[in-house]
């Protein structure tokens, strides 16, 4: 019972940001790691409580998702040079023949 609990008070955390009634840039800059962490910590019980129960918690799914895309492209872009200058390595770096 205090699972459910909680994994509402999850979802009507992300209602208004899912919503955009909320102001999405605030409040990923100030919740957005806390936030990903409890969610990623509960996932199964999401998945079990939508599996089950026929629950949705369709806010919280969706926000997870495009918060933890938006880290993930975030860190992808820090690394995106140096992937392409050692895949211009690769390529140009080739022994020739005999």
């Amino acid at each position: 019972m205090e699972l459910v609990v909680f994994a509402n008070s999850l979802e009507n955390y992300a209602v208004p940001f899912a919503a955009g009634v909320a102001d999405d840039a605030t409040g990923f800059q100030e919740t957005a790691p806390v936030f990903l962490s409890v969610m990623q910590t509960f996932m199964p019980v999401f998945y079990y409580l939508r599996s089950t129960q026929g629950a949705r918690y369709a806010s919280a799914l969706k926000l997870f998702n495009i918060w933890n895309t938006r880290i993930a492209a975030n860190v992808l872009a820090q690394v995106l040079p140096g992937i392409q200058k050692m895949i211009q390595g690769g390529q140009s770096n080739q022994i020739p023949p005999i």
